[in-house]
């Protein structure tokens, strides 16, 4: 903090011995090295606080100050007091971490060419500033300064002055520990919510983890437990395939979130949907974002080389995720070898077409993740091919880790907020035939997260439905309900239960779906043939 305050008022404002400074919010810790540097310098300090508490603390750390020259913030009454204090003239430095909204009250506290040191994470532009204030600067000659601490470390001479002035704070004992607060290790989350908290920024939070010893640790002795974060490069460019699909979004949406700067989302299909372009128009709005549509298709090699290239004229590839997927399906012996190809297309074919290329142009791509399904470890009647492409992208995953490259495949059961089973007409339907419960979209990306950072190759994360016998399940679906619901019938009164299932419109697919379905929940195993010829009167009792 002291390195901010002196590139703030050293570098940019060029304080002298014996000038007036306002610190607007004197309560946070870069303040508070303001206000040393200012004393040591024999300058008049102004200070506005928010509560008196705060008040006591700077009386009691810095004993120079007057009661009388710290104000309270709530109010405007400080810049009456300023103007008297000062013979009208005002200071000549102002300084503070301020909101946009209070630049153009705090001018008038400056004195003419005085300096106006604003320190924000938020631009500043001509737009935030009214008529009247303008012309109160013009009339001053005031001078702005933006202070952002990036700004100070891409010039080595700023920093080595700095530098300088640091080590010559220390020696004069103008530079002292800030004051701090020490939590144990297993304090952790009062520490963060102290460190959250609103009311006190005046002390550094520090963690003990162990004793001091005079002896050199060759490793640490201990440890403590922590949850690590996943973030991404701003300066990368990460390539999602299928990225306009429900899950894409979602991921770029996440990516974002962590810092990533600089997305390429690839779909053939373009855009398709109002939610698209919402997500669109949302991201449009960050500042420094870059989100990029490519519609090549890398399913085939020169679709795959157009993505990779185009991708590069943003930057460097950092990272490419695979969340593409057709779904065909039917029972193998109704398959096609067009099915199939059509199947494997998102997954295997664009998957290897991407490792391919990624090694020959980068191969250094910090993430390469494929979204698998389970299908490809349980298997689910009448997704052979589904199975089967998503079982193809995880041996290239290992194949990649034993060359040495990072590759990632998770299987996802069916996911409730996005994706096929989400959109799907029949939705329960599609998680019966899987036995499990739906998987929140959320727990999905928290789960990819985790198994990036445990360095995984191969990784699940599915939801299983819940088992129970027949009595058990008397809050749930009867048996008659769910098998109406896999032959698409709506209204079970207008059915004639003596009628046998194949009468209704029964086909292959449909009856595999019904063995699994009374073999799960009611511990009936009974072979397709016999399925075609029940009746829903037969049906009922299984539930018996």
């Amino acid at each position: 903090m002291f390195f901010k305050a002196y590139y703030a008022l050293v570098i940019k404002g060029h304080i002298q011995n014996d000038q007036s400074v306002f610190i607007y919010y004197g309560d946070d810790v870069t303040s508070l090295a303001a206000i040393s540097i200012c004393l040591r310098m024999g300058c008049q300090v102004y200070i506005t606080v928010k509560s008196e508490e705060l008040k006591d603390f700077l009386l009691r750390r810095f004993p120079n100050i007057e009661p009388s020259d710290i104000s309270s913030s709530i109010s405007v009454s400080f810049m009456g007091t300023i103007r008297r204090r000062t013979n009208e003239k005002g200071v000549d430095i102002m300084m503070g971490i301020l909101s946009k909204a209070l630049v153009n009250k705090l001018v008038q506290c400056l004195a003419k060419h005085g300096h106006f040191i604003y320190i924000s994470n938020d631009d500043l532009s001509c737009g935030d500033i009214d008529l009247n204030t303008y012309n109160c600067i013009l009339e001053k000659s005031i001078i702005f300064h933006l202070i952002k601490l990036s700004d100070v470390f891409e010039s080595n001479d700023v920093r080595n002055h700095i530098y300088n002035l640091l080590n010559d704070g220390i020696s004069k004992g103008i530079v002292v520990p800030l004051p701090k607060k020490i939590y144990s290790d297993f304090e952790v989350q009062k520490a963060w919510d102290d460190l959250n908290s609103t009311i006190n920024h005046t002390e550094k939070v520090l963690i003990k983890i162990r004793d001091e010893s005079p002896k050199i640790l060759a490793k640490p002795d201990r440890t403590i437990k922590a949850l690590p974060t996943l973030y991404f490069c701003e300066n990368g460019v990460y390539i999602i395939i299928g990225g306009l699909g429900g899950f894409g979004l979602v991921l770029a949406d996440f990516l974002i979130s962590r810092g990533a700067r600089k997305i390429v989302l690839n779909s053939r299909r373009g855009l398709s949907s109002i939610y698209q372009s919402y997500c669109l128009k949302k991201w449009s709005l960050i500042k420094d974002l870059t989100v990029k549509i490519s519609n090549d298709d890398s399913s085939n090699r020169e679709g795959a080389e157009k993505l990779v290239k185009f991708s590069e004229t943003l930057g460097s590839i950092k990272g490419i995720f695979n969340t593409a997927t057709v779904l065909i399906d039917g029972l193998f012996v109704n398959q096609t070898a067009d099915n199939f190809k059509r199947a494997l297309q998102p997954k295997i074919y664009s998957c290897y077409n991407m490792d391919r290329i990624s090694k020959e142009r980068c191969p250094y791509v910090q993430y390469f993740v494929a979204i698998s399904s389970v299908t490809s470890g349980r298997g689910n009647p009448g997704q052979t091919n589904y199975g089967m492409g998503n079982s193809a992208i995880e041996r290239l995953c290992e194949k990649r880790r034993k060359d040495g490259l990072h590759a990632l495949a998770i299987q996802f059961g069916p996911i409730k907020d996005v994706g096929l089973v989400a959109d799907s007409e029949d939705n329960d339907k599609a998680l019966r035939v899987a036995g499990m419960t739906p998987q929140a979209i959320d727990t999905c990306i928290s789960s990819l997260e985790q198994f990036i950072l445990q360095d995984l190759t191969i990784a699940a994360s599915y939801v299983i439905e819940k088992q129970g016998s027949a009595a058990s399940n008397s809050g749930k679906k009867s048996a008659v309900e769910m098998v109406s619901a896999i032959l698409g019938v709506k209204n079970i009164d207008s059915m004639d239960p003596t009628r046998s299932l194949s009468q209704m419109g029964l086909d292959s697919l449909m009856a595999s779906d019904i063995k699994q379905t009374l073999l799960r929940n009611y511990n009936i195993d009974i072979s397709i043939d016999s399925i075609k010829s029940l009746t829903f009167d037969e049906i009922a009792k299984f539930a018996v």
